[in-house]
Formats: structure tokens, C-alpha cells, sequence
């Protein structure tokens, strides 16, 4: 197509998803174009992150007064806070989903993927994964990883921890459901150790405690793990929006943020 086909074709995009009923549009980007667009929203404190699956998802977001490290390389960029960190890694292929309102404004950007991107076979009960040499801080990188094994086959949900109960009781339970083992949970919920969500495309960390039962979701990093939802089946946050052969790797969630205008629709 010539430029002028092109630009005449892209406005009428708008009015063709509305008929065909998409409640995303695919965006004309690069991967380096995706990049300083993700890294440019790492600093408006306004945007929130998330990574997982549904009913097992990390979220990050921060205050406007928190300090925070940020840094971009070739393929992605870290955000660190004393609360928690997010790393995205962009080096597997992705297509940038602008999830879009009813009125047709973008509310959150979704990198995903068809299914046979990222799907591999899961784990099929508590695991010991080694070391986590892929943590964000150096002080991590020694620290035993274990991962819950929620069944889904393109994000993981981990804990990180040197609390001597916590590993003795982690490594009594290797091979079981994470969620059939009470005194288990009991003593995550009590010990609040480090709470590790990863996918192809990124990684979030959450450092700071696990709300009491019945308490608030706590403002900044955080996360929730919800075992009826897990127990849909359902691979993502976002309903019938995005098609369920979709796996998403990084969501990146406008909040009202004027980054959202920006995104060429």
C-alpha cells in the first residue's frame, strides 16, 4: 500500500472493529517502538503493571513521592521500589493489544501472543526450582525459588524465600497441591516472603507484606491469588476482550494516564 492507502485505511479501523465487535486494536509498532513507549510509562507514576493469569496476577505501581531505579537496555527495562520490581523482557514476539473502552478509548495496553508462543507443559504440583539467579536485585540471587504450580502454561507464580519454617515446610510439600496443604497457606500468609509473577515477557516482584485476612489491597506492589478463579480455566484478565487462544505476557494499565493518547489507533 502507498502512505496515503495506509493512513486512509488506519482510519477507518475505529469503525470496522466496532462492527466486527474486537474490543482491542493491534498497534503499528516495532519492538523498539513498544520499548521506549513502556519505558517512557515506567516513570508516570499514574500507569500500573501487571503479569500473570486470572486469579493469580502480581500487579506493580507506585506513589509519586516513592523512590524509584529505572533502567532500559536493548530488549527491555527494570523499575525497582523498596516495596517491589518489575522487569520487562521484550526478546520473545509479541503483538501490542490496545484494549479499548466502550467509547473506544484505550484504558490498558496487553502484549500477547497465540498460545503456541508461550504455552510449555506446567508443573503439576509444588516445586523447588533452584536459585533465582533471574531476580531483579543482586541481594535476591541467592535465595531458593519455589514455584506453586497453579496449572498455567505460560506464567508462573513463585515464592522466594530464607525463612528457615517456610523452607522446611515448602520442601515437606514438593510434589502436592499448594492450596490442598492449609497449614501451608497459613504459614505463607504469615511469613509474607518474596512473591515472584513471571511470563515470557516479564517479571514482577513484590516485596512487601500479604494483607490480613479481610484487609484492603494494599496501594503499590502486590498480589493476588485467588484459587476459584484459577479454577475457571480462564488464561487473562480481560473477559471476551482479548481472543482466549491469546496468552498475555505484560499488561501495562493507563489509569487514566495521558500516555493512553499516544497510542497511534
Amino acid at each position: 500500500m502507498s502512505e496515503a492507502e495506509k493512513k486512509k485505511l488506519y482510519r477507518e479501523l475505529p469503525k470496522r472493529r466496532e462492527e466486527c465487535g474486537f474490543g482491542y486494536a493491534i498497534l503499528p509498532w516495532k519492538p523498539d517502538q513498544v520499548l521506549d513507549f513502556l519505558t517512557q510509562a515506567l516513570s508516570d507514576n499514574v500507569c500500573a503493571w501487571s503479569v500473570g493469569a486470572y486469579g493469580a496476577l502480581g500487579e506493580f505501581s507506585r506513589e509519586k513521592s516513592e523512590e524509584a531505579k529505572i533502567e532500559k537496555g536493548d530488549d527491555g527495562a527494570t523499575i525497582e521500589t523498596e516495596r517491589g520490581a518489575l522487569k520487562i523482557d521484550l526478546f520473545r514476539p509479541f503483538k501490542p493489544l490496545a484494549l479499548l473502552s466502550k467509547a473506544g478509548k484505550p484504558v490498558a495496553l496487553a502484549l500477547s501472543a497465540f498460545k503456541t508462543k508461550y504455552d510449555r507443559m506446567a508443573p503439576l504440583g509444588l516445586c523447588e526450582t533452584g536459585i533465582d539467579r533471574s531476580a531483579i536485585r543482586e541481594q535476591d540471587r541467592e535465595l531458593p525459588l519455589f514455584n506453586l504450580a497453579l496449572g498455567h502454561p505460560h506464567t508462573d507464580f513463585q515464592i522466594r524465600t530464607s525463612q528457615t519454617d517456610l523452607l522446611a515446610s515448602l520442601r515437606d510439600s514438593l510434589g502436592t497441591s499448594f492450596f490442598d496443604n492449609r497449614q501451608l497457606v497459613d504459614t505463607v500468609k504469615k511469613v509474607s516472603p518474596h512473591r515472584i509473577v513471571s511470563s515470557p515477557l516479564g517479571r514482577i516482584e513484590v516485596y512487601q507484606p500479604i494483607p490480613r485476612k479481610n484487609g484492603k489491597t494494599p496501594s503499590g506492589p502486590h498480589t493476588h491469588l485467588d484459587p476459584k478463579k484459577i479454577a475457571t480455566g480462564l488464561f487473562h484478565e480481560f473477559g471476551e476482550a482479548i481472543p482466549p487462544a491469546y496468552r498475555v505476557g505484560l499488561s501495562l494499565h493507563f489509569n487514566g494516564s495521558g500516555l493512553a493518547d499516544e497510542l497511534p489507533l
